[in-house]
């Protein structure tokens, strides 16, 4: 990057997170490579750090930016672990392989939209897992009443949604915000 200039960005972490950080990464260390952590490597574990191109980002801009971002790569490791979207078969056509792709990304998008709209809509936070699984184990019967016209699809999906939800609801095990929340903590603030 030529002409640009790089900063560094950082923040202490508060002490009860950054002992958990250093407890968890030494025992993995301790498996890997036989030996404890260095007082240097330690030291480094008690910050939160980037590295940027941005100048006029704060710590606090930078951090959000990064979860939006790291949002964005669990979607496609959950594609690629749970869909097996970068999987295909070898084929002798390619309208085939094709069509395959195709429907794995329509699968992909339908499960990516009736997650969020349930989040949205209805305030449910589902398991993109379950739900996936769960979607999948209906398809062919979704298919049927997608074919028998608008209003039978609708009263569909009206009857199986509380199903659904009881079925793929996320337990609620981490503190942290969620990137939604953030999101509109900031166009609050703007």
């Amino acid at each position: 990057m030529k002409g640009k200039k790089i900063r560094l960005v950082g923040k202490l972490l508060p002490e009860k997170q950054w002992q958990n950080k250093i407890r968890r990464r030494n025992s993995r260390y301790q498996e890997l490579y036989k030996k404890e952590m260095t007082k240097e490597e330690k030291n480094i574990l008690k910050w939160n750090l980037f590295l940027t191109n941005v100048d006029d980002y704060s710590y606090d801009k930078l951090y959000t930016l990064y979860r939006m971002r790291w949002q964005i790569e669990l979607i496609f490791k959950s594609w690629k672990s749970i869909l097996k979207i970068n999987k295909v078969r070898n084929y002798k056509k390619e309208e085939r392989l094709l069509s395959e792709i195709y429907g794995k990304l329509i699968v992909a998008t339908l499960v990516s939209n009736v997650k969020t709209r349930m989040k949205y809509d209805d305030n449910e936070n589902l398991s993109f897992y379950k739900l996936s699984n769960t979607l999948s184990s209906i398809a062919l019967i979704w298919g049927i009443f997608i074919f028998l016209g608008v209003e039978i699809h609708q009263a569909f999906l009206s009857y199986i949604k509380f199903d659904i939800i009881k079925l793929t609801r996320k337990s609620e095990s981490k503190k942290k915000p969620s990137i939604e929340r953030i999101i509109t903590k900031m166009g609050n603030v703007a």
